[in-house]
């Protein structure tokens, strides 16, 4: 059996793994088409899954061939370390076999058997015929042993590729594993694993028995539009008192209310995360419309912001991004015209893009959607009391008065 371990080594070069001493082959890897032939549900639901796109994916190809050009080739391989892993494995840069480009696949992560560190591809793979996992009564069914692996329940397997340190000065690119590490999580109990590997009762293998838990393995992530919809919450309201002419406060509340990490997490400089504030009068007229954006910035050394071309940063130079269950507090003024008709509707959206259209068109991608991911509305202004206090104060108060309304008609019949 050869155990090759992958330190969180700041180099770039292939010669320098070659140091290593890696006598591995792509061969010596499965391809996932055999696991899928007892693991159907498992393989059915990878063969969606980023990690199967993770070499073919075409914003990361985009990225990484621009990464190449500006440095010369230097990136590759460390680019390729998580996103090829068994083609690192094997030395094969570029990548070129037909399971390299199958990305992060079934064989390579059941058997990752220890881990040197976090993040930048620290892992430790002893390729056989014996494969681990995360369940603690596993039974062989003959083509393969299977052991028990605590590392992967934990959130340190995924740390292994999902904290993502700059390869020359070590500056942290990308700091998912950290975000949840310094939140609320995990004193609760809850890893990665319970949100992109979502647990249900189920048969880990099609001769296996029936489980109360086994791991989904579609690996939802950050931009999937499930955990997208059920990531935050939004709440708006006006606090000052309306009418036109006159100048109005408003406040948004954004939560991360369900959102093991920061919002946006990952690549966060290549997403796109904002909220949105548009306020119009009675006619439909926009009469105000603002943003504010949620991104770690990344500079060169002349300060320049690098945006999506990470490689190029030498220093973060702010990060506005939500974390766990953080309740960030946004203030809008603005002026209302006196020529606008109350009531003033006033709209705010949370908004998520994969990445800016300009990024996107460079990689073929088409126009990307947008997605909402949360939403508010208060009307405020006008002569009634849902107008003049906004839509929540506003049902209150009419839903007071229509109470007090209620019990003095039932006195005047008594």
């Amino acid at each position: 059996m050869t155990v090759v371990i992958l330190s969180a080594s700041t180099s770039l070069t292939l010669q320098s793994y070659a140091k290593e001493g890696s006598t591995l082959k792509v061969k010596d890897f499965e391809d996932p088409g055999i696991c899928g032939g007892c693991h159907d549900r498992y393989y059915g639901e990878w063969e969606k899954s980023q990690h199967a796109q993770a070499q073919v994916d075409r914003l990361y190809l985009a990225e990484y061939g621009q990464a190449s050009k500006d440095t010369g080739g230097l990136t590759d391989p460390f680019c390729t370390k998580c996103h090829s892993p068994i083609s690192y494995l094997a030395g094969e840069i570029p990548v070129a076999s037909e399971l390299g480009m199958k990305g992060v696949s079934c064989d390579f992560c059941h058997t990752i058997s220890g881990t040197t560190g976090i993040g930048d591809g620290a892992f430790e793979n002893s390729p056989g015929k014996t494969k681990r996992g995360p369940l603690k009564d596993p039974i062989a069914a003959g083509y393969h042993e299977s052991i028990y692996s605590e590392l992967h329940t934990k959130s340190e397997f995924c740390a292994m590729c999902h904290d993502v340190n700059h390869p020359l000065n070590n500056l942290p690119i990308m700091t998912t594993y950290k975000e949840w590490k310094q939140g609320p999580y995990p004193a609760e109990g809850v890893t990665c694993q319970h949100c992109m590997m979502v647990p249900v009762k189920g048969k880990a293998a099609i001769t296996g028995p029936e489980r109360d838990q086994v791991f989904g393995h579609i690996f939802l992530g950050g931009h999937h539009e499930y955990n997208l919809k059920r990531a935050a919450k939004l709440t708006l309201e006006a606090t000052s008192a309306v009418s036109s002419g006159k100048n109005i406060t408003v406040q948004a509340n954004v939560t991360n209310s369900g959102c093991g990490h920061a919002l946006p997490t990952g690549v966060a400089e290549v997403r796109e995360l904002w909220l949105e504030v548009t306020a119009k009068d009675s006619s439909g007229r926009t009469v105000f419309q603002d943003s504010q954006y949620y991104r770690p910035v990344f500079v060169d050394d002349n300060n320049k912001d690098v945006g999506p071309l990470f490689w190029r940063a030498s220093k973060l130079l702010s990060d506005n991004r939500i974390a766990p269950r953080e309740t960030r507090t946004e203030t809008f003024n603005f002026n209302i015209p006196a020529d606008a008709p109350l009531p003033i509707v006033i709209d705010a959206r949370l908004l998520y893009r994969l990445a800016p259209q300009e990024v996107a068109d460079k990689a073929g991608l088409g126009t990307l959607p947008t997605v909402v991911m949360a939403q508010a509305e208060v009307s405020v202004g006008g002569a009634d009391l849902l107008n003049t206090y906004g839509l929540p104060a506003g049902i209150a108060a009419v839903a007071v008065i229509a109470a007090v309304t209620l019990f003095l008609l039932r006195r005047r019949r008594k």
